[in-house]
């Protein structure tokens, strides 16, 4: 089994379209299978599987599990700001891109507030994750490590 940190690098390494030799691609499935696999044991709870008060605990899990990612998206993004070098004429481009996703990596963190809040009250709580999560444009960094 590999890290998750490596793991992750080839996630992204393959959704930006980069070559993986057979090994790094076999490696990169086996993590995805992991994850769908810690995903679908946290997601198929019942009410004869778990407590409330388990259930409880596991939301609260799995939103600070999801807040983490988005943090660390978040602070991935104010490095490459902090980082970014003074204006060229014209090549500004990049540094616009970089100011949406700070826009939109703190809105995502609103709209996970907001989520939260609302699975406090909801009859089935781990479905508001789930739609959370499928509905997130940064779903593919909110799999599970």
């Amino acid at each position: 089994m590999i890290s998750d940190d490596l793991s992750k690098v080839l996630h992204d390494r393959a959704t930006r379209g980069e070559a993986l030799s057979d090994e790094e691609q076999l490696q990169l499935e086996r993590w995805y299978a992991d994850q769908d696999k810690l995903e679908s044991d946290i997601l198929a709870t019942t009410p004869e599987e778990k407590t409330i008060d388990s259930q409880a605990d596991s939301v609260q899990s799995a939103w600070n599990r999801i807040r983490t990612e988005l943090e660390q998206e978040k602070g991935r993004i104010y490095e490459q700001i902090g980082h970014y070098p003074p204006p060229i004429a014209a090549c500004d481009q990049q540094f616009n891109h970089l100011l949406d996703q700070q826009k939109q990596i703190l809105q995502e963190l609103a709209r996970l507030n907001e989520a939260e809040n609302e699975s406090l009250s909801a009859g089935e709580p781990l479905k508001v994750v789930d739609h959370f999560i499928r509905s997130s444009p940064y779903s593919a960094i909110l799999i599970f490590s």
